[in-house]
């Protein structure tokens, strides 16, 4: 028998405390991978909450945080066809030794179930991928919306998922327009096409220069509670005399660690759509990776660096700073001191 293989992985052992552990990994089987990560990459609004002790079902401390690994397949059990050396994207690992899994993705070695690995086609950049996730969660929501180009749709947050919202609406062929309070965020929007506004007084004001009628989807990927109720305010009005219109959509894209709130009497005069995307498909996954591969979605900008895994504190006290530019990054376990 094969001896069993050790593994490093981030642990986080008490509120906003994070570090570097050990455990060993046992060898895959039939039906299993075993991947040895590239890079993992940080969902910071998810992992931030759960590093607080917010996280709805979290897991109690300690536990290996993440679900977004690339890397490349070492061992496959039996029944599995996938060759070692395969690039792949997954969620997380089965397996993080003695301690708890909140998704278990920030590992050096991933045992995983070989259907729930997607195979990352071409010339694939690992460091994309490994934000691979938040791609196919910013898909499915906008698959719910199904907007038709030409619509105009405003993406309120422009963090990691609100830049890649944007970015697929755009390909969708909707006039987007992209709000936040961080100039470089609003910057980065707009290098990457999206008409983007730094938020000066409200959001309706802010967006009335580019909107003046509202627009027909709204986006709001900021988490906060306050700020959901002004952008219900920015679906398009729908006057009473239209008989045969439809109201706008919001899309509640972020997720929230308290009971979101807006103004039942500004969604019921819009008769807005409100749709609540439930993470992603395994389907939107799988399409967002060939998107990458087929050069259809860039990624690679969004995270603002690579770094060690030793840096773990370093890099989440700076995603939980309100100043900071950062919007995410990711790790890079290569070599045995990474």
């Amino acid at each position: 028998m094969t001896a069993p293989m050790t593994s490093r992985a981030l642990l986080v052992t008490a509120v906003d405390r994070v570090g570097l552990t050990g455990f060993d990994v046992p060898q895959p089987a039939p039906g299993q991978l075993l991947v040895r990560a590239a890079y993992t990459g940080i969902s910071p609004g998810t992992e931030l909450r759960g590093m607080a002790g917010k996280q709805v079902g979290g897991k109690a401390f300690p536990f290996v945080p993440g679900y977004q690994c690339a890397g490349r397949v070492v061992a496959a059990g039996e029944g599995v066809t996938m060759m070692p050396g395969t690039a792949v994207f997954c969620t997380g690992s089965t397996h993080t030794g003695p301690h708890n899994r909140q998704w278990g993705g920030h590992v050096e070695l991933a045992l995983v179930a070989a259907e729930r690995a997607v195979v990352l086609g071409g010339a694939v950049d690992l460091v994309e991928a490994s934000i691979l996730k938040l791609a196919a969660i910013a898909l499915r929501g906008l698959r719910l919306a199904d907007p038709k180009p030409g619509q105009c749709v405003a993406v309120v947050g422009l963090g990691a998922l609100g830049q890649i919202c944007a970015r697929l609406y755009q390909a969708m062929g909707c006039r987007v327009v992209g709000m936040d309070l961080n100039p470089a965020r609003v910057a980065l929007a707009s290098r990457a096409g999206a008409t983007s506004l730094v938020v000066q007084g409200s959001l309706g004001e802010t967006l009335r220069g580019e909107m003046p009628e509202g627009a027909d989807i709204v986006v709001d990927v900021t988490g906060s509670p306050r700020v959901l109720e002004q952008s219900v305010a920015l679906v398009r009005d729908l006057p009473w005399a239209d008989d045969r219109g439809a109201g706008g959509k919001l899309v509640i894209q972020g997720s929230y660690a308290s009971a979101p709130v807006f103004d039942f009497a500004t969604a019921f005069s819009r008769e807005a759509t409100i749709l609540v995307p439930r993470d992603h498909r395994w389907v939107d996954l799988a399409d967002a990776a060939q998107m990458l591969a087929a050069g259809k979605l860039g990624l690679r900008d969004i995270v603002t660096a690579v770094r060690s895994p030793r840096d773990a504190q370093e890099v989440y006290d700076q995603l939980r700073d309100p100043q900071s530019d950062a919007l995410t990054f990711c790790f890079d376990w290569s070599g045995p001191e990474a």
